[in-house]
């Protein structure tokens, strides 16, 4: 049975695809989960709808962030966190918390996953790389002692 998939399901496909597969699976597992609906021609006509308003979305989407990655490149953020003499967190700073300080102060939406960094553990300057589709930005991360 052909199916249209509503959602990304691992080993069988990514969302809005068409796939075939065993009927019962599609009825009892698949459609019955609403996961995916029968490729009927209604169907279709609906998921190509729905398809490229996602389309030209992701288009404003990239775009806007493209802009407002490029704004980041030169950035300088400054975040203190408590530290022991030597300079190591007693808290580590993670992706999430970076974000929030992006957003505070540049006003662009930054999802933790984007932020390709391990948790920072350390007082000093860390460049930070920010990869979203096929966008790139760096900036730097100056952790002081608080």
């Amino acid at each position: 049975m052909k199916v249209i998939l509503l959602r990304d399901i691992k080993n069988v496909g990514r969302k809005y695809q068409i796939k075939e597969v065993n009927d019962g699976f599609a009825r009892n597992g698949l459609i019955a989960k609403s996961w995916a609906l029968p490729a009927t021609p209604e169907n279709l006509g609906k998921m190509k709808a729905e398809m490229a308003v996602v389309e030209k979305a992701a288009e404003v989407r990239s775009e806007f962030l493209s802009q407002g990655l490029k704004g980041l490149n030169d950035l300088m953020i400054t975040m203190s966190a408590k530290a022991n003499p030597e300079g190591h967190l007693f808290a580590a700073i993670h992706p999430r918390e970076i974000a929030k300080e992006v957003e505070k102060i540049t006003g662009l939406k930054i999802e933790p996953a984007w932020i390709e960094t391990k948790p920072i553990k350390a007082v000093g300057e860390h460049e930070i790389t920010l990869k979203v589709d096929h966008h790139i930005a760096k900036f730097k991360l100056m952790v002081a002692k608080l």
